[in-house]
């Protein structure tokens, strides 16, 4: 029967409350969760109710089939692995009592495979059991799939000769049966052992085969592992362009299948691969999605433990309940006998009481325990963000710098005509342009090194600033403030603090180097949270029309944008100049 109606079919059943028979559960339990193309919870749902069907009409084959379903899909959920093992376990139950070897075989399989990630020993031990029982009784249907998966936890233990050697076996089975559909995986898990052996050729060769088998057989969630391998392939071999395409396949269809632990794998080495080509940006976002979908799937499991909860508390009000109605019959037959039972039921209250009481405690400080860490990870990606910023700032400035610097030497170089005056004025020149980059690049370190700036520390660093140019310069820069007495609670970003900062710095230097200036004020006003700066010399000054799209103040006027800032530059010729800026400030409680 077609996959789609089937499972059309059995959904309208389950949602009408049909009661199934024998017929309608085996159907059910021929749906093949790799090649169904519904959100993988959809899938749970169905087969957990199938096998309350089977189980209410006593049908132990058909119930024993729907956990093994139900195993597989818990699975793809990602984050359901316990239950995942607990579906497979009570499979293996139902097919001892029934002496099924053959269903057996396949379970043990199954829970070998399903206990790989827990513990891998224990893991190899039941899948050699599942083995034994096969190769005992020449079961090849199952001995097919136990050697394909038995290779895979080889690999995992890194016995790469043994695990190739397995799936080779497997291959050869369901090559000889025509399995077109377990092909696929065999090829799959051999391309994997070869890639850990870095042939890449030889991956790269299988995968595009059994890529090609999944597209003929329209499995999705087969073709999207596929493509995530060989995208591991193209990585592990440098070819980022190829693995950044097969990548985003892989993570289109686990987000269209609800696979979201494939999902959140895509996204992770697609971060990685723009971070190997110097694409910060694109690295920082798909960084993001990969851990708002491992977020994601964090809550979800957290909600389902909750629902739990609930349900466990529920039957225990009901059992309560209960309790007390017989307490009350009994009560009638015997006073001794019910005071009895009343003290043993007060006993029974108080301790579930504290167990609530304890359990809601301890929820708590889980609770508190998490936002405390969420909140770590929040300003260690904060403070990352504005170290990676100001990185760019470094670059920005500090590197045209030093270009500037090399440029003016090789003009040094070249210019054979100069004469000594002019080579000596220009090094001197270059050896000062030196200097100022020198002097930015302690500020800039001294800003990375912060987590924040206070404003204090801003204000002594400016004075330093100001101490070394009156005696360089033989100017007079003076500082004035007029301050609240608690500025020792206001506080920058280590970006916002290299923002005020340069704009200062700029302002004099300009005021020094174009205007002549010889009389520079700089006067700090903080009132009601806001820091007004107001920078005054008695320069030449300038034509503000003219100049108005000079590099110098639009520089000024982006540092102020990004500051969120006011900034407002008046000038006249002969009259000097005024750049004032004011912002909102952020004062510790």
């Amino acid at each position: 029967m077609d996959q789609k109606l089937l499972l059309f079919s059995a959904i309208l059943l389950f949602q009408l409350g049909f009661s199934q028979d024998k017929a309608q559960i085996d159907s059910i339990n021929t749906i093949i969760v790799e090649k169904i193309d519904i959100p993988v919870n959809e899938l749970i749902e169905l087969f957990h109710q199938n096998a309350q069907d089977a189980e209410s009409i006593n049908y132990l084959e058909g119930q024993a089939e729907a956990y093994l379903n139900l195993s597989k899909a818990y699975t793809y959920e990602g984050e359901n692995q316990d239950k995942s093992v607990e579906a497979v376990l009570q499979a293996i139950r139902l097919y001892e009592k029934l002496d099924n070897k053959k269903a057996m075989a396949k379970s043990f399989g199954e829970l070998g495979w399903r206990m790989k990630r827990r513990d891998l020993d224990t893991g190899i031990e039941y899948m050699q059991k599942g083995i034994s029982i096969a190769e005992d009784n020449a079961y090849k249907d199952e001995l097919k799939d136990l050697y394909n998966n038995y290779g895979v936890l080889k690999q995992w233990n890194e016995e790469l000769d043994s695990a190739v050697y397995y799936f080779k076996a497997g291959l050869d089975i369901k090559k000889e049966q025509q399995d077109e559909f377990g092909i696929p995986y065999s090829l799959s898990n051999l391309a994997g052992a070869y890639l850990v052996k870095k042939d890449y050729d030889k991956a790269k060769t299988l995968l595009k085969e059994s890529i090609a088998l999944r597209v003929q057989l329209q499995d999705s969630i087969g073709l999207g592992e596929n493509y995530t391998q060989i995208a591991e392939v193209y990585f592990d071999d440098q070819q980022f362009d190829k693995a950044l395409k097969s990548f985003k396949q892989s993570a289109e269809i686990a987000k269209l299948k609800a696979y979201k632990l494939l999902e959140q794998y895509a996204y992770d080495y697609i971060s990685k691969i723009y971070q190997k080509t110097n694409q910060a940006d694109s690295a920082l976002y798909y960084f993001k999605k990969h851990i708002d979908i491992k977020d994601q799937m964090f809550t979800e499991k957290q909600e389902a433990k909750i629902s739990e909860l609930n349900i466990a508390y529920e039957t225990e009000k009901k059992e309560l309940a209960l309790a007390q109605s017989q307490l009350e019959l009994q009560r009638k037959n015997t006073l001794l006998y019910g005071a009895i039972v009343s003290a043993l039921l007060l006993g029974l209250i108080g301790y579930l009481v504290y167990t609530q009481q304890r359990t809601k405690n301890n929820k708590l400080q889980k609770e508190m325990q998490l936002k405390t860490a969420l909140a770590k990870i929040e300003t260690q990606n904060r403070l990352e963000e504005q170290r990676l910023r100001i990185s760019r700032d470094l670059h920005d400035n500090i590197g045209s710098q030093l270009t500037f610097v090399i440029s003016s030497l090789q003009y040094i170089q070249y210019q054979k005509k100069l004469k000594t005056e002019d080579i000596k004025s220009r090094i001197t020149d270059i050896g000062n342009f030196t200097q100022q980059t020198i002097h930015e690049l302690r500020d800039t370190i001294w800003a990375m090194n912060k987590d924040e700036i206070l404003l204090p520390d801003l204000l002594s660093r400016l004075k330093n600033f100001v101490n070394q140019l009156n005696i360089k310069e033989h100017i007079s820069v003076e500082v004035s403030q007029a301050l609240e007495n608690n500025i020792d609670r206001i506080v920058f970003s280590a970006l916002d603090g290299i923002h005020i900062y340069r704009i200062i710095q700029e302002s004099i230097n300009n005021a020094v180097k174009h205007a002549d200036a010889q009389n520079i004020t700089i006067d700090f006003k903080l009132k009601n949270n806001e820091l007004a700066v107001l920078i005054q010399d008695d320069g030449k000054g300038f034509d503000l029309d003219k100049v108005q799209s000079s590099h110098g103040l639009k520089n000024l006027q982006k540092r102020a944008d990004k500051l969120k800032a006011e900034m407002d530059i008046s000038s006249a010729i002969n009259e000097g100049s005024s750049i004032q800026f004011k912002l909102k400030v952020n004062a510790r409680p």
